[in-house]
């Protein structure tokens, strides 16, 4: 069962999970405070996909390429016959615009959010992994 439901998934959705794990990654580096623009709690939530993600990777062995550029790490995996390709941005202190739309960004976060979750409980790997 979980095999047919993660490889259709993964298919169907591999260029949108592009998408998720960029825009995860991106919003790890994002800086956080309570009562500000952007709340702590997707920040975690993003934090803890992206290390139950990259734990998948790892015990799975699926990476196949890493390039270190200027403004980020680009990653490039094989899930379940997909080519997954991700960006994971440097460590730098970001500064928040008033350039950007925060509510939309999260609403998209949000959406993403639930997608990796998703994917997550129809891999059969990840079951061990998601204790991170």
């Amino acid at each position: 069962m979980y095999g047919s439901c993660s490889s259709l998934l993964i298919s169907t959705y591999h260029r949108d999970l592009d998408y998720c794990l960029m825009m995860v990654h991106l919003s790890v580096a994002i800086p956080a405070v309570e009562g500000e623009r952007v709340q702590v709690q997707p920040i975690q939530n993003c934090h803890r996909l992206s290390h139950v993600w990259h734990a998948y990777i790892s015990r799975t062995n699926s990476l196949q390429k890493t390039f270190t550029s200027v403004k980020s790490i680009y990653s490039k995996a094989k899930v379940q016959g997909q080519k997954i390709t991700w960006l994971i941005p440097h460590a730098l202190h970001q500064v928040l615009t008033d350039h950007v739309e925060f509510n939309v960004m999260l609403t998209f976060l949000e959406f993403y959010e639930v997608s990796m979750w998703m994917l997550f409980i129809s891999l059969p790997f990840i079951l061990y992994s998601a204790r991170v």
